[in-house]
């Protein structure tokens, strides 16, 4: 019985020694893959812009009921996200920084953003001023003004609570929906589902009051961007359409906030091909994409800065290792003997 006993601690000793030692391994190789992006690969000023919607106060509200369960990250996730790039010495900065950095200067940015103009980013506050970290809300002017829930959160949450076959009609409804213009994308919920059902109250899901908007902008961590007023597909729009709703959600967020936005981001991402001599005839701006990739910033395209999605919906850690360098030693050397093999064929 005693030799039993001992060989199976033995066995558990073995496991954990071998665990152990699986993680020393790999903490070791990403310090390395680390240290040679930094070193070799990314540029001496990188920018990392990255976007996420929702804040969740808990993983539990990670659910159908409130919406699009993809968009979001808990409090906690964006704590860890922010702690990462604090970690490596990054500084999070708003439009105006980065419009003023030199552009053969040196350093590690952050551009943190959060699109659509959810209530739920007032959650956001408390965290960014615990570190400091500055942020930039992209609201939607009619959204506000009106209370009206975005279309797409209504359809998941509608297709999503019900049967299987609900849920496959959605994944046929989303992109066909996503290119439309507002007003037959908001007539087929009103059609589907009622025209309450655009107005549910659900913080989760609702976007910020008028009062909610002036609170956020009092903060000095905090600028408000410009998304649109009913954050339009511009590319379903034409050139005049695309000035007067970028033009109208300016003012509104000058005259609500006192202080007239710097920045848009593309609704969808969807970017129009004439939008540069659009925006040549706006104030001037800095405009972001949901193209994932990081941007030396010398050389990038302050009409197209990309922007990589922070997802609760999975690892937050990975992901930022992604955002940040996306390198690993033993990935490399896989795709030089793939390649050197390929070419001995």
């Amino acid at each position: 019985m005693n030799t039993i006993l001992f060989i199976n601690k033995k066995n558990e000793f073995n496991k954990e020694h071998k665990t152990g030692m699986k993680q020393l391994l790999k903490q070791t190789h990403d310090i390395i893959s680390e240290r040679l992006s930094e070193g070799l690969l990314l540029p001496k000023q990188l920018l990392v812009s990255v976007y996420l919607h929702k804040i969740y106060p808990h993983s539990s509200d990670v659910r159908a009921e409130n919406g699009t369960v993809s968009e979001g990250v808990t409090i906690r996730d964006l704590e860890a996200f922010i702690l990462y790039f604090k970690k490596r010495n990054f500084t999070f900065i708003h439009d105006e920084d980065l419009v003023i950095l030199p552009k053969d200067g040196k350093g590690r940015y952050v551009h943190l953003s959060f699109d659509d103009g959810y209530s739920n980013n007032l959650l956001a506050l408390p965290v960014l001023s615990r570190y400091n970290v500055k942020a930039t809300i992209y609201v939607c002017k009619d959204h506000i003004v009106e209370g009206k829930n975005f279309w797409w959160d209504v359809l998941y949450r509608e297709r999503h609570t019900k049967t299987d076959q609900q849920r496959k009609l959605y994944s046929v409804e989303l992109p066909m929906l996503l290119n439309m213009r507002c007003k037959g994308q908001y007539q087929y919920i009103a059609d589907e589902f009622g025209e309450e059902a655009l107005y549910a109250k659900n913080d989760m899901m609702r976007p910020l009051r008028p009062d909610e908007l002036r609170q956020l902008s009092a903060c000095p961590l905090v600028r408000i961007g410009n998304h649109t007023t009913q954050h339009q597909n511009l590319r379903c729009y034409t050139d005049d359409e695309i000035r007067d709703c970028l033009l109208e959600s300016h003012r509104y967020i000058e005259s609500e906030t006192g202080r007239a936005p710097l920045s848009i981001a593309y609704p969808y991402g969807s970017v129009p091909s004439h939008i540069d001599q659009v925006l040549q005839e706006l104030p001037p701006y800095l405009a972001f994409t949901v193209e994932p990739d990081r941007s030396d910033i010398g050389s990038m395209d302050l009409l197209r800065i990309p922007r990589f999605q922070l997802s609760g919906y999975y690892d937050i850690a990975a992901q930022c290792t992604r955002f940040h360098h996306n390198f690993s030693i033993i990935a490399g050397l896989k795709s030089l003997i793939k390649g050197g093999n390929a070419g001995r064929n």
